[in-house]
C-alpha cells in the first residue's frame, strides 16, 4: 500500500509540473477584459472584443461544468460583429494564449500572441466535451518556435487536434508534436476554436479544460504501445508512420466530402518512417482523413491543409 501510494503522489506531483508550462492551463483565473467588460481567462486572449458590436452573447464564457478545479473555458460558435466586413458574421469562440493591448472602439486591439517556453514536449493533453452542430468540427492546436535575430521565427514542432463526435462528458485528447527541428525553442502559442474557421457553424460549443504539455509516460509512450500510429508532416507532406512489424499497407485518404483523392500501397518497416504520397496534384486548403490498413490493424486520423497562418 505504501509503494502504492509513493507511485501515485509521482504521477500527481508529475501532472500539475506539467500543467504549469501553460499559463492558466486550468481556467481557473479570470480577469474582466476592460474593452468588452467579460471576463477572460487570465494570460489568454479571446474573440469577446466581437461583443462590442452588439452581439448577444459573449463567444468565450468561464464554465462552472469542470474537469478538475471550480471552473473551465468555454467556446461557443455565435454571431458577432466582424469589423473587417462591418457585418455580423458566424464565428467560432476562440481563444489563445497571449496578451491584447487597449484600445478604444472601434479600433481593434493589438494581439502578441504566444508565451515564453522552452523545452521539448511529447505531447498536447487536456480534457474537453463538444457539442457540434451539423457536423462542425473543433480545433486545438500548439505550436512551439524559435525567434531569430532578424525578427523572423523558426517553427520547431506543432501539435494538432480535432474533434467532430459529440462528447457529453469530460475526455481526454492526446495529439503528438511533430518536430521539424531540434532547436530549442523560446515561445509557445497554444489556440482554441469551437469551429473550423473555413466552415464555421452556429451553435457548436467546446468546453476545455487541465490543458498541458506532457512528455514521458504521459506522452509519447502511450503512443508507441500501438501497433501502428501515423501523422501528416506539414514540411515535407508525408506521412509519417510508427509500426511494430514489417508489413505491407494501404493507405487511402479522403477530402472534407469523403472523396477518395489518394489509394496507395507501401512497405512499413519496424520502427518510424515517412511515406511519401503520390500525386501531390490532390493537396488544397482543406480537412483531409486518412486510413492506413494492413489486414490486422486498421488506424484513422485526419490532417488540415493551409487553414490559415498565425500571425507572429
Amino acid at each position: 500500500m505504501k509503494s502504492l501510494a509513493s507511485l501515485s503522489i509521482a504521477i500527481l506531483v508529475f501532472c500539475n509540473a506539467q500543467s504549469q508550462n501553460i499559463p492558466n492551463g486550468g481556467f481557473e483565473t479570470w480577469t474582466l477584459d476592460q474593452m468588452s467588460q467579460i471576463n477572460n481567462p487570465t494570460g489568454w486572449v479571446t474573440n469577446n472584443h466581437h461583443t462590442l458590436g452588439g452581439a448577444a452573447v459573449a463567444p468565450v464564457t468561464q464554465s462552472s461544468v469542470f474537469h478538475s478545479g471550480a471552473y473551465s473555458v468555454e467556446a461557443k460558435t455565435d454571431t458577432a460583429f466582424n469589423p473587417q466586413t462591418q457585418m455580423f458574421d458566424t464565428m467560432p469562440g476562440r481563444l489563445f494564449t497571449g496578451i491584447a493591448t487597449q484600445s478604444t472602439p472601434p479600433n481593434p486591439p493589438i494581439f502578441i500572441p504566444g508565451f515564453a517556453f522552452t523545452g521539448h514536449p511529447d505531447s498536447l493533453v487536456g480534457w474537453y466535451t463538444y457539442l457540434p452542430s451539423n457536423g462542425d468540427m473543433a480545433v486545438i492546436r500548439a505550436v512551439t518556435f524559435k525567434r531569430n535575430i532578424n525578427g523572423s521565427r523558426d517553427t520547431v514542432a506543432d501539435a494538432f487536434f480535432t474533434g467532430n463526435n459529440q462528447v457529453n462528458s469530460f475526455a481526454r485528447f492526446s495529439v503528438p508534436f511533430h518536430y521539424h527541428s531540434q532547436q530549442m525553442p523560446d515561445t509557445a502559442y497554444i489556440e482554441i476554436m469551437s469551429s473550423s474557421p473555413l466552415s464555421p457553424q452556429l451553435g457548436s460549443t467546446l468546453k476545455v479544460d487541465d490543458i498541458a504539455f506532457a512528455s514521458g509516460a504521459n506522452g509519447v509512450d502511450e503512443i508507441k504501445a500501438k501497433d501502428l500510429y501515423a501523422y501528416f508532416s506539414y514540411e515535407n507532406k508525408k506521412l509519417n508512420i510508427y509500426s511494430t512489424k514489417n508489413v505491407i499497407a494501404s493507405i487511402m485518404v479522403f477530402d472534407a466530402t469523403g472523396k477518395v483523392v489518394l489509394n496507395q500501397k507501401c512497405n512499413l518497416q519496424i520502427g518510424l518512417q515517412q511515406v511519401q504520397l503520390q500525386n501531390e496534384n490532390w493537396l488544397e486548403q482543406g480537412f483531409y482523413n486518412f486510413k492506413i490498413n494492413t489486414g490486422e490493424t486498421t488506424i484513422n486520423n485526419k490532417f488540415v491543409w493551409r487553414l490559415y497562418k498565425i500571425s507572429l
